[in-house]
């Protein structure tokens, strides 16, 4: 019996990868087998002075010379509005992180593998290393080096792969290679990707962020407090927490282990609350870590060169009410109002000839 074994390339399901004599990488995209590869991350050393030639920098931006214009201006009152006028105070503070993403993935430990449908993937299954002589690495690492491009496919995004977007030149003299966008496009639709724009990002695999120095500096948390540091839904750093100042002020140097967390966008948390329940915390802050290579930094139909960072703000419970009494009032509360954290008017009773009123505070 005689037959003829086609493999079109898509991945690694046909092969044996046990064997450490396996040493190739595939173009799942082109559809081409490749020798193997050794990718290495590098990364960008801005000057320490502050001013450069033609440009400034500011924190870890580097902002071109430039001429400030206004864009608009209002010097008209249109309306009037009352400011915190029950002086409820809340600690919701801002939290900086730099830097705020990571540069590449850590390939010093076998990913995780979030789908691996039909065994295309099965390169990344295997914590088999390949050294030289000189126990250099030679080719496969925990799958790293096994699918070409894959700085692209998994991390920096490619282009989005249109079965039916293959306009082809009759006047065109150049070679064209087949197209096998539909096959592709076919294999693809059983992995987890991401959509950004016309581009895609193939979240199939789960590689680890490296180690990283991360400061943290937050800002409008409640003074002389304690509160702990959260990465990812678990506490780290110091057990013990850490003081913020009387201006309240923090700043946190945390050095994020190698190998421990799996990439993507890293939520930081600051709180007073030990268990990280920021509903029933007095003050928190929280900003997030980017450890992905594509970042969609769009916002209400506008791009920006990174994510916006957002502050919470607590909302009032009440717009507006009226006090017949209201010294009577400031004169009850006006020692512990700063440690409230909401206010429930629901029960008010007032009397008229003792002038007495009866609040409910939700602590």
């Amino acid at each position: 019996m005689t037959g003829v074994f086609v493999d079109e390339f898509i991945g690694h399901g046909n092969a044996d990868l046990t064997r450490v004599n396996y040493n190739a990488s595939i173009d799942p995209v082109r559809n081409r087998l490749r020798p193997p590869f050794i990718s290495s991350s590098i990364g960008i050393n801005t000057p320490t002075v502050s001013d450069v030639s033609g440009a400034t920098i500011n924190g870890d931006l580097i902002i071109s010379d430039h001429t400030e214009a206004i864009l608009s201006s209002q010097f008209e009152c249109t309306g009037k509005e009352r400011l915190n006028e029950f002086g409820s105070i809340d600690y919701y503070g801002k939290l900086d992180v730099s830097p705020y993403c990571v540069n590449y993935w850590s390939e010093t430990k076998k990913p995780r593998i979030a789908s691996n449908f039909d065994g295309e993937l099965n390169n990344w299954e295997f914590s088999v290393v390949i050294k030289d002589d000189s126990n250099n690495i030679a080719g496969r690492n925990n799958g790293f080096g096994t699918t070409w491009r894959d700085w692209e496919f998994h991390w920096f995004s490619t282009m989005s792969i249109d079965p039916f977007d293959q306009d082809t030149n009759p006047l065109d003299r150049t070679y064209t290679e087949s197209s096998k966008t539909s096959f592709v496009a076919r294999a693809l639709s059983k992995r987890i990707v991401e959509r950004l724009g016309n581009k895609i990002v193939d979240l199939s695999i789960r590689p680890y962020i490296p180690a990283t120095t991360i400061t943290l500096t937050a800002n409008g948390l409640r003074p002389n407090s304690t509160v702990y540091l959260f990465f990812d839904d678990a506490q780290v750093g110091n057990d013990n927490g850490y003081t913020v100042s009387e201006e309240g002020n923090l700043s946190i140097t945390y050095e994020l282990p190698s190998d421990t967390y799996t990439v993507g966008k890293k939520r930081f948390l600051i709180t007073d609350n030990v268990n990280g329940d920021v509903t029933e915390a007095t003050t928190s802050a929280d900003a997030f870590f980017y450890a992905q290579g594509s970042i969609n930094t769009d916002l209400n139909g506008e791009t920006f060169i990174r994510p916006r960072s957002m502050q919470h703000r607590m909302p009032l419970l009440i717009q507006s009410i009226q006090f017949i009494k209201f010294s009577l009032w400031t004169q009850l509360v006006s020692r512990t109002v700063h440690s409230l954290r909401k206010l429930d008017f629901g029960l008010m009773n007032h009397q008229t000839q003792e002038h007495r009123f009866n609040f409910r505070f939700v602590l």
